[in-house]
């Protein structure tokens, strides 16, 4: 590994700092929100959405931090191996990459409706609001530069994988 490949390894820690930034304020708002404030970010943790279901508490808050912040570093790392030309299947990480962005969007976007039309918005909901929006556009960043080594335009300016 080159030295400027071991200074770009910091760029995979962006998605799962924020995750983790997400998911430590969501516990604290679930402290007084009533029924909890993981509704709000189901939407870019569909892998521990379903579990909301069954599971409450401190299982829920290790589920969201280990299992999304996991799923969030994935994210970032088919993008970034994708840009270093190392991804084999760059097509499914276009695909995948795009799905859950356009994923967290769907989700998202109506459940910051309704707490808006309610009158929920403080400045921690919307800094939740503004996370999870950070890692739907980090999906499709992630997702473009997987796209650019798709089509052999893997010698542009930016980080170099």
């Amino acid at each position: 590994m080159s030295k400027q490949q071991a200074h770009s390894w910091w760029v995979l820690a962006i998605l799962p700092g924020i995750h983790i930034f997400l998911v430590i304020l969501t516990v604290e708002l679930s402290a007084t929100t009533p029924g909890g404030a993981y509704y709000r970010i189901v939407g870019v943790d569909p892998v521990v959405a379903g579990l909301l279901m069954v599971y409450e508490g401190v299982f829920i808050h290790l589920c969201f931090l280990l299992v999304g912040t996991a799923w969030w570093f994935g994210v970032g790392l088919l993008g970034w191996l994708s840009r270093g030309g190392r991804v084999s299947a760059v097509s499914r990480a276009v695909v995948i990459n795009t799905l859950i962005g356009l994923l967290g969007i769907a989700m998202v976007i109506p459940v910051f409706r309704r707490d808006l039309v309610n009158g929920v918005v403080s400045l921690a909901v919307g800094l939740q609001y503004l996370c999870a929006g950070l890692l739907c556009i980090g999906a499709f960043v992630s997702a473009a530069y997987a796209w650019k080594a798709r089509n052999g335009d893997i010698g542009m300016t930016g980080f170099n994988g």
